[in-house]
């Protein structure tokens, strides 16, 4: 069967050339002509296929690719390799590249197709057919980087229906996603990141080892000794991206065991790449965050002028610094003026300040003289209490949360700190490593040594 296929326009994929193929020459039966095209385990989707040969000998003379060419310039594959391990045992035939395991069965993912209705509208109006663009089939992009519109989707992601949706160049369904501002522009933002992985930028995943992940997270507060906190790195996600965006992909909000595995994964392992490129895409933020900020600011925080995210900072040291946000987390922030590298480590003080606020609520102190005692503003301990943010999984400091609340109440009964410290030492010894978060009306001027919790401080 003879092949007369146009040459590939600018991001265009494999199956959108071959569809408007099929519709220009009215070719039927459609199975007929894969079938005298294309190896039967070719995925036009990734390119990831025993071989590329006989399109790419029909094509020659107009296209003048090779079939590794094929793959690389007009399929997904170039995204896949890069996330996934090799293995010299699926080497495709005749090229001399490998398949990257983990990546045979892939698929669009439960959107199916998507295309932006302004690039369609841009091919009309300078006379070229509209045509399906790589970069807005890469998995969980849903919004176009030329226009930053939000992309149209037709059709589901099962293989079989790929070639039958894209002959149909429909208008589909309008992507409706809910969100901030802060969370569109960080949905362009990996968008941007997937389309450098596909395109081949270097350097574009930065943590494709284990082993760096884990020391990325040490540094922006995710991870502590040998404990990786998931919990908050689903909720950071959640947060930066929006619960429609997880919709919208069909990963569920009620399950942090897609982020587990997505963020031990080693390349050898079968995952989802969507799910790692999203870890991939949070700890980007996060260091490129740390990079860039000359003061702390909280890793919740949708920017540095998040007024949902103000610091109480004190500083503790040239080089360090303990920080309490209003949302209920806290950390101390350490840099290093001669090489310039920063680290966040997340501390339990802000949970405990604001459990022995509410001990105190609890006996009948008002949220006024509770804020004033604990040296905060009113609107500030608020928003602690209803967030009650913790910082991980790890046993809590409830006992020295309830040793602050019984020390505040025994210095409204002395009068001040040090007459409160000789008549019961016992509080302070508890809470004095919260000295770095506390107002002076609460810290002793005699001092004692502070008691060391049986679990121990985060910092």
């Amino acid at each position: 069967m003879a092949l007369f296929l146009d040459e590939p326009l600018p991001d265009e994929a494999l199956f959108s050339v071959i569809a408007r193929y099929l519709v220009d020459a009215r070719v039927t039966p459609r199975n007929t002509f894969l079938k005298a095209t294309t190896d039967p385990s070719v995925s036009l989707l990734t390119g990831i296929a025993r071989s590329l040969d006989r399109i790419a000998s029909e094509t020659t003379m107009i296209w003048g690719m090779s079939a590794a060419e094929i793959r690389d310039r007009l399929t997904l594959y170039p995204y896949y390799v890069v996330l996934c391990n090799t293995s010299t045992a699926e080497s495709i035939k005749g090229d001399g590249v490998y398949r990257p395991s983990g990546a045979s069965s892939a698929t669009l993912g439960r959107l199916g197709l998507r295309h932006c209705e302004m690039c369609w509208k841009e091919d009309i109006a300078i006379g070229v057919p509209r045509y399906w663009r790589r970069t807005h089939q890469i998995p969980g992009v849903l919004t176009c980087l030329s226009h930053r519109h939000p992309l149209n989707y037709s059709g589901c992601g099962a293989s079989q229906t790929l070639l039958e949706t894209s002959t149909r160049f429909d208008v589909g369904h309008r992507m409706e996603l809910r969100g901030s501002t802060d969370q569109c522009e960080a949905r362009f933002r990996f968008a941007s990141l997937c389309a450098k992985v596909l395109l081949g930028t270097s350097n574009a995943c930065r943590y494709l080892e284990r082993g760096v992940r884990i020391n990325c997270a040490r540094t922006v507060g995710y991870s502590t000794n040998d404990f990786v906190d998931i919990a908050r790195m689903a909720d950071d996600l959640v947060d930066m991206l929006g619960p429609a965006y997880f919709e919208k992909v069909g990963i569920s909000l009620h399950n942090e065991s897609w982020i587990r595995r997505a963020f031990f994964r080693s390349r050898g392992e079968p995952n989802s790449v969507l799910k790692y490129m999203l870890v991939e895409f949070l700890l980007q933020d996060r260091a490129d965050r740390m990079e860039m900020m000359r003061v702390p600011v909280c890793p919740r925080a949708a920017s540095a002028h998040d007024r949902r995210h103000r610091l109480m900072v004190r500083d503790l040291s040239e080089c360090e610094a303990h920080c309490v946000c209003m949302c209920g987390f806290s950390f101390l922030y350490v840099s290093d003026p001669v090489s310039g590298t920063k680290a966040l480590r997340p501390t339990h003080d802000g949970l405990d300040l604001s459990m022995a606020a509410a001990y105190l609520i609890n006996r009948n102190y008002s949220i006024a003289k509770v804020a004033h005692r604990l040296g905060v503003k009113k609107g500030a301990l608020e928003s602690m209490l209803e967030q009650q943010i913790n910082v991980s999984s790890w046993r809590c400091q409830r006992g020295r949360a309830r040793h602050l609340a019984a020390w505040i109440e025994l210095i409204d009964r002395c009068g001040e700190a040090d007459t409160a410290l000789a008549m019961d030492c016992r509080h302070w010894r508890f809470i004095a490593a919260l000295e770095r978060s506390l107002p002076n009306q609460l810290i002793p001027t005699k001092g004692t040594s502070p008691k060391v919790a049986k679990h121990g401080d985060l910092s």
